[in-house]
């Protein structure tokens, strides 16, 4: 009975082996390209490889689901990730787009539901979630609006009911602000560069205001859309120059108002 359970054993084990062997492949295309591939017990393929040179570190990767439903692809140059990857979650239902550079992380993340609306779309920088990050429900309601610096550092949140209501913030509105310059020239100007956080369904307001020697402020107001802005300022008299910054964030739905304020110096030669 022992010797049975043994050969029984070795021919299981040699009939599972024979299997999978029928279910890889390696060969060569009519054009010289050499591929391997995976494949199920029901003949779809399960994976394949495509390579682009002969040392083999060049090659474009595919993976299938057992129904044929592609679930990523992938372009790999000296076996690192490079370019566009693209991968289908078949439980979420979700498309995912991730962007490679010499195997880094780098350039635009989202996610896209089956029915084409956005799940979450923001920016990489070698690797770290980078500005604007917006996060939705698949009916396109947003449920969170997140900005980070370039080293992947939270600097605003903000958060939405079910609803898709304000709920909450963490953070400040301006995520940076700065001058070009520390002294001008009268008649000169200078560049007021303004980092912003904007979130979804809000409208944004900048006040500047500036003067010199404590006489009277000349002020301005901009309705502003982009996170980013580069705003030109002069002065026509020497002296020592101030500049206030405001920026109010409305949000158009609950009427929710967030302000925030910076203040810059220079002299005017």
């Amino acid at each position: 009975m022992k010797s049975y359970h043994i050969l029984l054993l070795t021919f299981l084990a040699l009939w599972f082996g024979a299997c999978n062997q029928q279910k890889k492949a390696h060969f060569e295309d009519a054009e010289g390209h050499i591929i391997d591939e995976v494949r199920y017990s029901n003949g779809q393929v399960k994976s394949r490889i495509f390579y682009l040179d002969q040392n083999g570190a060049d090659y474009i990767q595919t993976s299938y689901y057992e129904n044929g439903v592609l679930q990523d692809s992938m372009v790999f140059k000296n076996n690192k990730p490079e370019g566009t990857k693209k991968y289908y979650d078949e439980i979420s239902g979700l498309t995912h787009y991730e962007n490679y550079r010499n195997g880094i992380m780098q350039g635009i993340n989202e996610a896209i539901y089956n029915n084409g609306i956005s799940s979450y779309s923001g920016y990489r920088h070698q690797g770290f979630k980078a500005g604007e990050w917006v996060f939705h429900y698949p009916d396109g309601r947003p449920i969170t609006y997140e900005f980070y610096d370039s080293t992947g550092h939270l600097k605003y949140l903000r958060k939405y009911d079910e609803s898709g209501y304000y709920q909450q913030t963490e953070g400040s509105i301006i995520i940076d602000a700065a001058i070009s310059e520390s002294e001008i020239n009268a008649g000169d100007s200078v560049m007021l560069l303004v980092l912003l956080a904007i979130p979804p369904g809000s409208s944004t307001t900048i006040e500047i205001s500036g003067n010199v020697d404590n006489e009277a402020p000349v002020k301005s107001s901009i309705l502003t859309d982009k996170s980013r802005m580069e705003i030109p300022i002069y002065f026509e008299q020497t002296g020592k120059a101030k500049i206030e910054i405001y920026v109010t964030v409305l949000d158009n739905n609950s009427e929710h108002s967030e302000t925030d304020h910076k203040t810059f110096n220079l002299d005017v030669i």
